[in-house]
């Protein structure tokens, strides 16, 4: 069963961005705040919910 588990490693959230850029994927999270600055596109769909 899969489940959900939040990132809070620096390292682990550099990695998830390092291989949205490297294969030109968009990343869709609550936490933007994580990844702002990273140079992924962060389009949030959860704003203003």
């Amino acid at each position: 069963m899969l489940g959900w588990t939040p990132i809070s490693s620096a390292r682990t959230i550099e990695q998830i961005a390092a291989i949205a850029l490297l294969h030109d994927l968009t990343m869709v999270t609550r936490n933007i705040d994580n990844f702002a600055g990273c140079g992924v596109r962060l389009p949030n769909p959860f704003q203003g919910r």
